[in-house]
């Protein structure tokens, strides 16, 4: 009876750990794998991982040799409160920003249901001394962020 319980224990103990392993993996997988990453070492900034977002759609021009290219990701996410606080987002000059982006999506050919409501969303511009370029859309009514870049 005895050995039947340490028994017992030692395959729950197994489980345990093997399961924590398998929770650990998937989270450095998505950690390592994730865009943000990206954004940060190109841009110097990340989606903050408190908003739990996940990328439901991109679309990457070919690139040359150096990199260059235009790129686009949406992600979704449930938490907008850290998104809220990644920048001072800006909400005019909607016409500042829209024809550069359209201009970028139509060359990428993106699909007019996989384009952002510019009516809806914030914004943040930044740029590199090289001409690269972003724009981030946040449309917190679809909890949807939208992430140009263009690189040179």
């Amino acid at each position: 009876m005895k050995n039947k319980k340490v028994a017992a224990l030692i395959v729950i103990a197994i489980f345990v750990f093997l399961l924590g392993c398998g929770l650990g993996v998937n989270y450095l997988w998505h950690r390592i794998t994730d865009y943000s990453r990206v954004l940060e070492a190109n841009w110097d900034f990340s989606l903050p991982y408190e908003a739990h977002y996940s990328e439901v759609y991109s679309k990457e021009s070919e690139s040359g040799c150096h990199g260059d290219g235009i790129r686009y990701h949406i992600f979704s996410y449930k938490n907008g409160e850290p998104i809220g606080k990644m920048f001072d987002w800006k909400g005019t000059d909607k016409f500042f920003y829209q024809d550069v982006v359209t201009e970028w999506l139509d060359s990428l050919d993106v699909p007019e249901e996989e384009r952002p409501d510019y009516s809806e969303c914030l914004f943040r511009h930044g740029s590199k001394n090289d001409g690269s370029e972003y724009y981030v859309l946040w449309d917190y009514q679809k909890s949807r962020i939208y992430i140009v870049e263009y690189f040179i």
